[in-house]
């Protein structure tokens, strides 16, 4: 929002900032605010909102999956498994 101010002030400012040198962390109920108050702009300006939301969320995790911090979902796993037959270790009556 603080990249916006435009955008920040068409919310009526729905995170309480006070200039560029605010707080900028999150806390619980944010994404909520503004996505409640992005209900009110028109069909185009909410599109074009939620695709630099998309676009940034996918930038950050691409950022986290180069970084080998991305833990949301398993690409590979490696179990180490190795193939043995049920016949292995059996002696023959």
């Amino acid at each position: 929002m603080l990249e916006n101010e435009e955008l920040n002030k068409a919310l009526d400012n729905p995170l309480k900032f006070e200039g560029k040198d605010s707080d900028e962390t999150p806390s619980e109920g944010d994404a909520s605010k503004v996505t409640g108050r992005v209900a009110v702009l028109s069909v185009k300006e909410q599109e074009k909102f939620y695709q630099e939301v998309i676009e940034r969320y996918n930038d950050y995790v691409e950022y986290l999956k180069q970084a080998d911090e991305y833990d949301l979902e398993v690409e590979i796993l490696n179990l180490k498994a190795e193939y043995r037959s049920i016949m292995q270790g059996r002696t023959n009556p």
